[in-house]
């Protein structure tokens, strides 16, 4: 009976590849590739902060929502080494998941304020852009 078993198991295959579109996390790194492109701050700011955040993060509005501004001068550094009203980095390069502004776009961190923007979810595209940025190191371009 053992062997019945045995033979009904799939044979051994290579895990699946990340959702990214790459080869492994290690070329992400690398490259900042998501097989959609080189994931670049300037990507990420225009296709993802100025089209779902900037409108209520913009400078002299930010008081309001959490004192990040999304927009303006020095905005790469002041991702990297501003914390946020809870003492926690924006954004942490190779780690999306220690990293605010991810956790907030993907509604994987919700005790500290829920899901940002709070009415027009990113997309799909938007989220792996920022993801691969992230895991790529979070390079200024």
């Amino acid at each position: 009976m053992w062997f019945v078993l045995l033979a009904c198991l799939p044979p051994e295959s290579e895990p699946p590849a990340p959702a990214l579109g790459v080869d492994s996390e290690a070329a992400v790194q690398d490259t900042g590739d998501t097989g959609l492109g080189v994931a670049s701050f300037t990507r990420v700011r225009d296709e993802v902060f100025d089209d779902k955040c900037v409108g209520c993060h913009f400078q002299g509005g930010a008081s309001r929502y959490g004192d990040l501004a999304l927009d303006g001068a020095r905005l790469h550094e002041r991702l990297l080494e501003d914390t946020s009203t809870w003492d926690t980095h924006y954004i942490v390069p190779f780690a999306p998941g220690e990293s605010l502004v991810y956790l907030k776009m993907t509604e994987a961190q919700g005790a500290q304020g829920g899901q940002m923007p709070p009415y027009d979810s990113p997309t799909p595209f938007q989220v792996r852009l920022l993801d691969a940025w992230i895991l790529a190191g979070a390079p200024d371009d």
